[in-house]
């Protein structure tokens, strides 16, 4: 008699967890099209970017067009939403999610979301990466953190995550699964 071996879930190479000490955690997605909808206990029906709300499983999604990200809400079958820095994306829900593009040196924008929702899984913040994310105490950074001194690059090339000090220019690669530091910078990159 056989078993069969149960079904273990792939990791997804365009979703990572960045966990930043004395920061917060971050989802980063890189795919073209992210679905956003509700949090589910049923792994199928999990949308991209799972808020705990009254939401549908698929609200809508945001697809990135060249240097633009497009907001398309699936339920009202509206022509899609070009994105702008300090948007709200409003769901039929409760849930406001707000769209930010911090910084003019980079395409990546950031996803957050009014109390008392919040993201699934000890997520503070959505990245939708493109070409990097800043890393620093300043407003015009990504990932703000005000425990830090000094800025960083975070960049992802290929399947290689690497960050650099745009103090002094120099750059590391990043292990993913492992917590590495960087002068004041302290972090941990996971795939999945």
């Amino acid at each position: 008699m056989s078993r069969s071996m149960p079904d273990i879930p792939l990791k997804n190479p365009n979703r990572y967890q960045i966990w930043i000490d004395g920061c917060a955690g971050f989802l980063a997605l890189l795919a073209s099209e992210i679905t956003l909808g509700c949090h589910s206990s049923s792994s199928d029906s999990l949308a991209d970017i799972a808020i705990v709300a009254n939401l549908s499983r698929c609200e809508g999604k945001i697809q990135r067009r060249g240097s633009d990200d497009f907001w398309i809400q699936e339920i009202l079958d509206e022509s899609p939403k070009l994105l702008q820095d300090g948007d709200c994306i409003e769901t039929k829900g409760s849930a406001i999610v707000h769209y930010a593009r911090p910084s003019q040196l980079s395409e990546s924008s950031v996803l957050t979301l009014r109390s008392p929702h919040r993201f699934a899984g000890h997520v503070d913040q959505i990245l939708l990466v493109r070409d990097g994310l800043i890393i620093g105490p300043e407003s015009d950074c990504h990932l703000r953190c005000d425990a830090l001194d000094s800025r960083f690059l975070l960049i992802h090339r290929g399947k290689q995550w690497m960050v650099r000090s745009l103090s002094d220019d120099r750059t590391s690669l990043l292990q993913i699964g492992v917590q590495q530091s960087f002068d004041d910078l302290s972090l941990t990159i996971e795939m999945g």
